[in-house]
């Protein structure tokens, strides 16, 4: 009984391990890809537990994730897997998880990430407390004294939501700061 546990325990192991090898990096020369929803995301950290019953893989010390040009730091993050809806258009192989248990199709539905949270893609950058990225919607949300910038201009807000795909954000109880010329322009709360 416990050796056919540990082997489909093992082999969901070993899936897990493959998805997370998965991903492109970009060498130190190259220019930042553009977005791309189909990007497989990958995954470091110090520690990695995975919770098979509750369909969750938690990541801990110096978290790490990328997909495509994105990359998310955190001190620690949760990764919500849901049942593979069929009907959705096909998705690349790292960002599948076949679940041996249950002979299903298991895939990333969101993340989430607490404490010191970094983000960049190409020229932005963000930082919070919290953030949620939610796979199907391509959004992160960001929560805990959130701020975003890019170039000259700097926002922070009660809460940040970033529209990965749309390249746009929409900033709650919002205060721009331009370094162009006008320091600290408050334009109130939205």
């Amino acid at each position: 009984m416990f050796r056919r546990w540990f082997i489909k325990n093992h082999f969901f192991l070993l899936l897990i391990l493959a998805f997370l090898r998965a991903g492109r990096f970009a060498s130190a020369g190259e220019t930042p890809a553009t977005h791309n929803p189909q990007e497989p995301i990958s995954i470091t950290s110090n520690k990695m537990t995975i919770k098979s019953l509750e369909d969750k893989i938690i990541f801990e010390g110096a978290v790490s994730i990328k997909k495509g040009d994105l990359t998310i730091e955190a001190d620690r993050a949760e990764v919500f897997l849901s049942e593979r809806n069929p009907a959705a258009p096909s998705k690349p192989p790292s960002s599948v998880l076949k679940n041996p248990s249950t002979n299903g199709d298991r895939e990333v539905s969101r993340i989430e990430t607490e404490g010191n949270v970094d983000i960049r893609q190409g020229e932005k950058h963000a930082k919070a407390q919290k953030g949620i990225y939610d796979q199907e919607k391509e959004t992160i949300i960001l929560t805990g004294e959130p701020e975003a910038w890019e170039k000259e201009y700097r926002v922070k807000g009660k809460v940040i939501t970033l529209f990965i795909s749309e390249n746009r954000s929409l900033v709650e109880g919002s205060q721009v700061i331009l370094h162009s010329g006008a320091k600290n322009l408050n334009l109130g709360n939205k």
